[in-house]
């Protein structure tokens, strides 16, 4: 071998020789280590999302409502809302590249919007609010109508 080194006790190579016969095999077969495959999911991730969002907002890549154009915000939105149930149905509940899998299957179907996550987060909190506003008028109305009524019976 003709090195000068450190030598391993199980086969005699010196380090220098065991790095260079290292870099050969991988050379000659490539094995995908978890920060690869991480790095790919990430990019296959990305450009799903890409289609996704520029098919939904016509090439425009923004919000809907705001106009921001920031890529790391925006996310698809339930224009009708029931995102978490039909995630559910699907199976895509913890993985929205599942749900992007989903939706580039089925050939982009309508009922969603793209928003940014101000904007889907306020109109998430929109809806509660309408909601507790429906609940308080629909209790206001039953309590009117209990104390128009007399004690008898209750």
């Amino acid at each position: 071998m003709g090195h000068v080194g450190v030598y391993y006790k199980a086969n005699g190579s010196c380090v220098e020789c065991l790095r260079e016969r290292s870099r050969r095999y991988e050379a000659n077969n490539p094995v995908m280590r978890p920060w690869k495959r991480l790095q790919r999911a990430l990019v296959q991730h990305e450009s799903k999302k890409t289609a996704i969002v520029n098919m939904y907002t016509n090439g425009e890549a923004t919000c809907r409502k705001c106009g921001q154009g920031d890529m790391d915000v925006l996310c698809v939105d339930h224009i009708s809302h029931g995102g978490t149930k039909h995630r559910k149905e699907i199976g895509a509940f913890n993985n929205s590249s599942s749900f992007y899998c989903w939706i580039i299957k089925n050939d982009y179907p309508p009922g969603f919007q793209i928003l940014c996550a101000n904007c889907n987060i306020k109109k998430e909190v929109e809806r509660r609010r309408a909601r507790k506003m429906d609940f308080e008028t629909y209790r206001a109305r039953i309590m009117s109508r209990r104390e128009g009524r007399s004690a008898v019976g209750y």
